[in-house]
């Protein structure tokens, strides 16, 4: 799993992601928080500044989405 954190926060450097640990310590799902700010008008064209997902397969394909919406809108990631 740690291996595949390193790999995600390298893929999508804009973006903190991290793994959920339920109280019993067993993984859980992913958050993804952006490390810059949006405007209101970037909110607004469908950006968001986090988000969850249960596994990591939801996780990637929402963080494409986030993707496609950034680059219609030429959202510059501070990266």
């Amino acid at each position: 799993m740690e291996l595949q954190l390193v790999a995600l926060n390298q893929t999508y450097p804009a973006w903190r992601i991290t793994r959920v640990r339920r109280v019993d310590g067993t993984p859980g799902g992913w958050w993804a928080t952006r490390y810059v700010s949006l405007s209101d008008a970037e909110r607004a064209a469908g950006l968001v500044p986090s988000f969850a997902r249960g596994d990591v397969v939801a996780l990637v394909m929402q963080l494409a989405v986030q993707d496609e919406i950034a680059h219609q809108i030429r959202y510059a990631t501070g990266s």
